[in-house]
């Protein structure tokens, strides 16, 4: 059975195979305002959350779109003589961030100041404004970001009906506006679900629009098996289903990259066996160097919540990640 799915701008066509799991068949352009024309930025007045900026100016400048800059100020302050007084330097704040951007980008940066809890506040400012991707520091200030994955971030990954590209910055240090990301390199887990492929549209979009690669990930988990409790039947066992996985996951990678690559995109693949998929997936990044890391936020047998898997990547990888919560799958 044949569907097609809207990711941003461009449809994917996909081909949902009897065995459950979709394929991207084609992608064609829906004309209008180019894929992530409109990028929304968070911020808080902190050097990490102002992390998030090269990344957006990087995708911005590619797709000849702009950047809108957002302060949220707490609910339970919003009334209070002090919270009334940092209105205006909060508002001057955005607007010296603002020309810096702009300036750069070549286009007006917009912004403003939104009242209410951050992660209601972001998602209602964004769906107001059509935003196509929005884009965050990991750790900030004023408890907006928490080291880690914090719950601003996480409400954020379940609730957004667009993608979000989590920046993970390690220091204080004032972020260059003026050097250029690496972003080519897209790692993309995947598992077989459907869940898991809806991050191809965004991710074949981000790497069309950066002239980058895709490389698909498989990683198989094996618990460790004890010789010694299961006995050498046990461990051959293990290596017999070791061996049958690892070639359906090839072959199942290998037809998602051929549908990729009749796109136009490049794409690789890779299977790897661990003892668990987050773990495997965390391993693989740091061996490739990859630039960005693209997945669904929600997995097989997941529905609203935040899978394990995609919690311990958010959690743990170094660098960018673009993620696909359930309200865009």
């Amino acid at each position: 059975m044949n569907s097609s799915t809207r990711r941003g701008n461009v449809w994917f066509d996909t081909k949902h195979q009897s065995g459950g799991g979709t394929v991207v068949a084609d992608v064609r352009s829906t004309g209008g305002r180019r894929s992530f024309a409109r990028i929304m930025v968070p911020l808080d007045g902190s050097a990490a959350a102002e992390g998030a900026l090269p990344v957006a100016l990087r995708i911005a400048r590619a797709s000849e779109g702009n950047v809108h800059l957002v302060w949220v100020r707490p609910e339970h302050r919003r009334d209070t003589d002090t919270a009334q007084r940092e209105i205006p330097i909060r508002q001057r704040y955005l607007e010296g961030v603002a020309e810096e951007v702009g300036d750069r980008l070549g286009a007006p940066a917009s912004r403003k100041v939104l009242a209410g809890h951050a992660a209601e506040a972001l998602c209602a400012h964004a769906i107001e404004r059509d935003v196509d991707l929005v884009v965050m520091g990991s750790r900030g200030a004023g408890g907006l970001w928490r080291l880690g994955l914090g719950s601003t971030t996480k409400k954020l990954v379940r609730r957004l009906p667009m993608p979000l590209i989590v920046v993970r910055t390690e220091d204080e240090h004032e972020a260059s506006l003026d050097g250029e990301v690496a972003l080519s390199r897209i790692v993309v887990p995947l598992d077989g679900s459907e869940e898991a492929e809806a991050v191809l549209g965004p991710a074949g979009e981000l790497a069309h629009l950066l002239g980058g690669s895709l490389t698909l990930l498989r990683v198989l988990a094996f618990p460790m098996v004890s010789a010694a409790v299961y006995g050498q039947h046990a461990r051959g066992f293990t290596r017999e289903t070791a061996r049958q996985e690892t070639s359906d996951a090839e072959d199942y990678l290998d037809l998602v990259a051929s549908r990729l690559r009749a796109t136009g995109l490049s794409a690789s693949t890779a299977v790897r066996e661990s003892d668990s998929a987050g773990s495997g997936i965390l391993r693989y990044l740091r061996e490739v160097d990859a630039d960005l890391i693209a997945i669904t936020a929600t997995g097989r047998g997941s529905s609203s919540r935040l899978g394990g898997t995609a919690s311990r990547v958010l959690q743990n990888a170094a660098g960018p990640l673009l993620v696909c919560g359930p309200a865009v799958v």
